[in-house]
């Protein structure tokens, strides 16, 4: 091979380097483009609220396998229609909020509505309005299995087998008997949500309850870490770190080519 070829080849290789170089440093840019926006939102996820806004897009929802329950525990009398799917609460079509464990049962009295969860019981007014929040669990230590309504005071019966009785005025706790158990009254009446007049309204809860999921904040995460493309998006992710490094690495060395050609010329040219 004579001088000629050799240098043909070597400007043939600096050529394809260079080529490569760029591509590299293209994706890269994309890459960091993601990384730089995406930073930018989560450094400042407070001022703009993205931890409270969820996710609207069926689109994104149904990548992500958001799915709401096939039916729902709903209580009714004739004002109001309570209903729960997977412990968020509806009040008359209408979210409430998310409490800490599923809703076991609602009762009435003449001052409004009361709900319990396993944990908490949530008294709220005839326009339902929340007027208080009392934990059984951090009162009584014990988890509500079901709620009932006699004189005036609630009746608690626990995952243990305990039956407890909370005075309507003086919101003490009182542990029963068997012997003076008194008898449930005025209880809601369940609602079963497989009945065909019901689904209408079911379906509309179903999809409030999967615009609930995915908050923005969860969301731009996943952008910024790669998640949004499961296991993949976190390979991709990997696989581009790795492109900077190379692109960090060939930047040095073309400038160092450019630097010792710099040099030569500068010797010719003396």
């Amino acid at each position: 091979m004579n001088a000629h070829q050799k240098k043909h080849r070597k400007k043939k290789r600096n050529s394809l380097f260079r080529k490569w170089h760029r591509r590299i440093g293209f994706t890269v840019s994309l890459f960091l483009l993601n990384l730089s926006v995406t930073g930018f939102l989560l450094n400042h996820y407070e001022f703009f609220g993205f931890h409270h806004k969820t996710i609207q897009s069926n689109l994104i929802l149904n990548w992500y396998g958001i799915s709401a329950p096939e039916s729902a525990n709903c209580f009714s009398d004739k004002r109001n229609h309570i209903c729960e799917l997977d412990q968020h609460i509806y009040l008359n079509q209408q979210f409430w909020k998310k409490t800490d464990s599923r809703l076991l049962n609602v009762v009435s009295n003449s001052d409004g509505l009361v709900l319990a969860t396993m944990q908490s019981l949530y008294f709220l007014s005839r326009n339902l309005d929340l007027i208080d929040e009392i934990s059984i669990t951090e009162s009584i230590n014990e988890q509500a299995l079901s709620l009932s309504f006699e004189n005036s005071q609630l009746i608690i019966n626990t995952v243990q087998g305990h039956n407890f009785s909370l005075d309507l005025q003086t919101f003490e706790w009182i542990k029963l008997s068997s012997q003076n158990m008194p008898q449930p009254d005025n209880s809601l009446s369940e609602v079963t949500v497989v009945q065909k007049t019901k689904q209408t309204n079911i379906a509309s809860l179903q999809s409030d309850y999967r615009k609930r999921q995915i908050t923005l904040l969860h969301f731009i995460q996943d952008m910024h870490s790669g998640r949004i493309l499961m296991a993949s998006g976190i390979l991709i992710n990997d696989i581009t770190a790795f492109a900077v490094f190379l692109l960090a690495i060939s930047g040095l060395i073309t400038w160092q080519r450019r630097k010792k050609k710099e040099n030569v010329t500068e010797q010719h040219s003396i």
